[in-house]
């Protein structure tokens, strides 16, 4: 630690005495640690080095506004990225940095294709590199594969940001990036989490670092990890472990991720009251944002998806409103396209329309093995309970961990896929006890909102006074809508609460 502060005094130093020959001798020396660990002093001299001195590396006035934004907020100007060109007597590190300059720009500005588009130039000029450049590239490719991924996830090639992302995560690694190390371990878990591959999700979500290395970068970071900790959870039908998880995120601190943020909200909330809070909170948070950016890339498909996961809770017809109206997609399509159309499959079969939902899932089956949450679902919209697909369905979903689609199937279909799982698994039980119309435990429906609260904390362990803190009532209020709970539940336990509320596959 007392390193680390020389290395900042002697920034500071330098900044003071105009001797802009040590402060660059320094940040070859210190980038990373200077960045993690004393953001507002690499900022300051940032702020203070001359036009003249900064222009000549475009990376650090892109650091600057990166930082600034950070540490002071999104009033901080981004200006520079929107307007920076492509000049070509740079070095590889700053003419890289330029691409991503203008990547980061047009994502922002909702171009999603273009965006995309630059990528791929960036990419090829990278490839372009000679061997003996990697050194003098090593520090900064892990913040421009990250923000090259970023730009691929939001364009919907996921399995493009997937590659960008590992590569990011393996330069962190090496470079002690621990921001990013963070940030891609978990916006891959989270992709992995979102096409249904759980024990993959759950492997990557065991990357991140602890927070032996948390730093001002860390809530941020911890977004993407926060958004596949909640999908895992609701795999498991652990809807309350999820809500517990996204609690931990605001529309504000998911940034350019609200998209998947809101689908996930509307996944987790269980009473009607609350979905409809949810909805105010879309619309409201839609306001802020330009037409252009709320239907570029992935987020209109987000957004369809969230309508539709509303309209469900709310037990309302899912609408011809949505990007999905209609649509029949491929096994070539998109992900989202291809969950919406196995959510309305779903919709149709708990409806009793069973050709129907097989008629829109039957082109499904035919989707690339990477895909696993449609393919479970496009096998569960295709069978009833005496149909082989049922199998195939309850096999891929244990492989996978993904048994959260599941849950939106008919009551018939579920008994069924119950029946071919372990009879001590604690999925088999919940799918024979969750709400077909919303895929929650149906033991919810019966307690008031406070007393679901009470109940949800108490089974996770919460004291009596603890709750009582927490709401701003007395223990004894607690303890009365907890007999409630118990009472309306049938439960004698706060272990058979848990199971009554939870439905958690340990």
């Amino acid at each position: 630690m007392s390193g680390s502060r020389s290395i900042a005094e002697k920034l500071a130093s330098a900044v003071a005495a105009d001797d802009w020959v040590l402060v660059f001798a320094v940040f070859d020396q210190s980038w990373n640690e200077l960045f993690h660990s004393h953001p507002a002093v690499l900022l300051d001299a940032l702020e203070r080095m001359p036009d003249a001195v900064i222009d000549q590396q475009p990376k650090l006035r892109l650091a600057m506004e990166y930082i600034g934004r950070n540490v002071k907020g999104e009033g901080y100007s981004t200006s520079y990225r929107n307007s920076v060109t492509l000049p070509d007597h740079l070095d590889a590190v700053n003419q890289l940095a330029a691409w991503t300059a203008q990547v980061a720009g047009a994502r922002e500005s909702g171009r999603s294709a273009e965006a995309a588009r630059l990528v791929a130039g960036a990419q090829t000029f990278l490839k372009q590199q000679p061997t003996e450049t990697e050194p003098l590239l090593a520090a900064a490719l892990p913040e421009f594969h990250f923000q090259w991924g970023l730009a691929l996830e939001l364009a919907g090639d996921f399995d493009g940001a997937m590659a960008e992302y590992n590569g990011a995560y393996d330069w962190a690694v090496s470079t002690d990036h621990w921001m990013i190390e963070s940030s891609a371990a978990g916006a891959i878990a989270f992709l992995h989490a979102l096409h249904g591959r759980n024990a993959l999700a759950t492997a990557w979500r065991g990357r991140v670092p602890d927070d032996s290395v948390a730093g001002w970068w860390s809530t941020a970071a911890a977004i993407p990890a926060l958004l596949a900790d909640a999908m895992i959870r609701l795999d498991s039908l652990d809807f309350v472990g999820a809500a517990r998880a996204m609690e931990q995120i605001t529309p504000g601190s998911a940034a350019e991720r609200w998209a998947p943020y809101f689908l996930l909200r509307a996944a987790t909330e269980t009473q009607p009251a609350r979905v409809r809070v949810v909805m105010s909170e879309l619309d409201s948070h839609l306001e802020t944002i330009p037409v252009d950016r709320r239907e570029s890339g992935s987020n209109g498909e987000y957004l369809a998806l969230t309508r539709i996961i509303l309209n469900l809770a709310l037990r309302r017809p899912i609408g011809e409103e949505t990007a999905f109206a209609g649509d029949r997609p491929t096994a070539k399509a998109s992900l989202l396209r291809q969950y919406g159309a196995i959510l309305r499959a779903l919709r149709l079969q708990s409806a009793g329309k069973m050709k129907d939902a097989r008629r829109l899932a039957a082109p499904l089956l035919r989707t690339d093995g990477s895909r696993p949450r449609v393919l479970i679902g496009a096998l569960a919209a295709s069978g009833d309970e005496s149909n082989p697909q049922l199998e195939e369905a309850a096999e891929l979903a244990r492989a996978h961990a993904s048994f959260g689609i599941l849950a939106l199937a008919s009551a018939s279909v579920r008994s069924r896929v119950a029946e071919l799982l372990p009879s001590t698994s604690a999925v088999a039980k919940a799918l024979t006890h969750v709400d077909a119309e919303d895929a929650r435990p149906a033991g919810l429906a019966l307690l008031s909102a406070r007393e679901r609260e009470v109940a949800e904390r108490a089974a996770t362990g919460e004291s009596a006074t603890q709750i009582a803190a927490f709401l701003h009532v007395s223990p004894n209020t607690v303890k009365t809508q907890l007999r409630a709970s118990y009472r309306k539940l049938g439960v004698k336990s706060r272990a058979e609460l848990f199971e009554a509320l939870h439905h958690v596959n340990r």
